[in-house]
């Protein structure tokens, strides 16, 4: 009851994972007191996890090749098989199993099935014979592997949808580039310019895939904007800068209904925040201001300065720096600047297509 109530917890708090299932054969190894605990997905093999008592196995092939016979050699009519499980109490008393190893063995495979899908077995092995496997160990290795099966087909489920919301984004970034000719490939370079300064504040994995659709999506409001204001040739005037203005909270609402986005939501909402305070659309000041939002500024800055526009030309990457330097501590975080200068530097090399390469 104990490893049932310890695994169950970690199978619901987690996405199906080989971590998982390690886990699982190595406690079930060491409560069920057994020679060998598995789990093989034969079309998941990355997953496949077994452990061992090494006292009884010393070859690392003959393991793995002795628990996929095992499950090779379960017969397909057996009667137990329509509840989703095999036992053999002694191999050699069992046709099949008594030439898989020289010594004889007790054998539990339990399968695991969520609806119509088989995702694999769970099974056990000792060469204990003195004792038998109980009704009671039954219920819990089919306990466990129905659970590892829900897990799976949820894993599956959020897979797809994540495919879907990516596919979303990436639909929602081409149309925006396709309104806006000026700006094209532009959020890809704010993208790849924020990712790298999160490398170098050394970000968690958490907050950099956050920062990364904030950032490929920062400008997804421009979608709701006029396209001859987008491409106008001239500089705006107050009305239509106040329209420009209204995108990050366009953004905003238009990527609220998708939870999956969730995070990324701040740093989108703010990306034109100012440090000191006058920036739009709540005039956040300083570190009120989002730190992933703050990334964004400094990128979308940058690269804003570097790209051709209808009414000026692209600045170079010299006059560009200089600009986001004088910056500094009034539109955009002083220490995000000098990030920003360090990953110039070091890392993008010669510059993308679209912007001037500095003189040497």
């Amino acid at each position: 009851l104990n490893l049932y109530s310890r695994i169950a917890t970690q199978i619901k708090a987690l996405r199906f994972s080989n971590v998982m299932l390690r886990n699982l054969t190595e406690e079930l190894l060491e409560t069920m007191r057994t020679d060998l605990a598995f789990a093989i997905l034969p079309d998941r093999q990355e997953y496949n996890s077994l452990v061992y008592n090494k006292d009884v196995f010393e070859s690392v092939a003959e393991r793995h090749v002795f628990a996929e016979n095992l499950i090779k050699a379960i017969p397909e009519k057996d009667i137990s098989l329509k509840n989703d499980y095999l036992i053999v109490n002694d191999s050699k008393a069992t046709e099949g199993f008594g030439t898989l190893h020289p010594n004889p063995y007790r054998y539990l495979a339990v399968r695991m099935r969520h609806n119509d899908n088989v995702y694999g077995w769970l099974g056990l092995v000792s060469f204990n014979l003195k004792e038998i496997f109980r009704r009671s160990e039954l219920r819990l290795m089919s306990s466990m592997a129905e659970q590892l099966a829900v897990a799976m087909a949820n894993t599956d489920l959020y897979h797809d949808l994540e495919r879907f919301v990516i596919n979303v984004v990436k639909s929602l970034v081409y149309a925006i580039e396709a309104k806006d000719v000026y700006t094209r490939g532009h959020s890809e370079r704010v993208n790849r310019y924020s990712m790298l300064m999160a490398d170098l504040l050394q970000l968690n994995e958490d907050q950099k895939s956050i920062l990364y659709w904030a950032s490929i999506l920062h400008d997804v409001g421009k979608i709701g904007i006029p396209e001859a204001i987008l491409n106008k040739p001239r500089p705006l005037n107050d009305d239509e800068y106040g329209i420009i203005k209204g995108h990050p909270e366009k953004g905003y609402d238009i990527l609220k209904p998708l939870e999956q986005l969730a995070g990324s939501l701040p740093g989108i909402l703010h990306h034109h925040e100012r440090y000191d305070g006058g920036g739009y659309p709540h005039g956040l000041k300083g570190k009120e201001i989002p730190l992933l939002a703050r990334i964004i500024a400094v990128a979308d800055t940058f690269d804003a300065i570097t790209i051709d526009r209808a009414y000026r030309p692209a600045k170079t990457v010299k006059e560009a720096l200089a600009i986001i330097e004088k910056a500094a501590g009034t539109q955009l975080d002083p220490h995000l600047v000098e990030v920003f200068k360090e990953i110039l530097n070091e890392d993008l090399g010669p510059v993308q297509k679209g912007m001037r390469v500095l003189a040497a």
